[in-house]
């Protein structure tokens, strides 16, 4: 018997802090948290003396710019990767021939049971 806590200490465990949260919410709550991250990295301002809102110092154009571009990507890539999460989903097996003939058979069965009942 281990002396060690289950999940702990054995390289074979891949058992993550994460295992009980889902997917779909820890992918929103990234996106939601580097937006909230983007939007405190674009309001805020360093200032030469921290005391006077008059001080701040102008942000580089090219900062601007890709903190711009990530706000707008950050929430059209957790969109797109929601419904191809869905569409994957979706999908089903690939039926096999002989899968296509037995449920073609069973479903003449079906309406010839139907027909003999009336």
């Amino acid at each position: 018997m281990s002396s060690q806590p289950s999940g702990q200490g054995s390289p074979g465990n891949s058992e993550s802090p994460f295992q009980f949260v889902e997917p779909r919410l820890t992918n929103s709550l990234l996106t939601m948290s580097s937006i909230y991250l983007l939007f405190s990295l674009l309001f805020s301002s360093p200032r030469t003396t921290p005391t006077l809102p008059t001080t701040a110092l102008p942000k580089p154009t090219a900062f601007l710019v890709t903190i711009i571009i990530c706000l707008v990507l950050h929430p059209i890539a957790l969109l797109a990767g929601v419904a191809w999460r869905k569409t994957k989903d979706r999908e089903g097996r690939i039926r096999l021939e002989e899968e296509v003939q037995e449920a073609e058979q069973a479903q003449l069965e079906a309406e010839e049971g139907e027909r003999l009942r009336r």
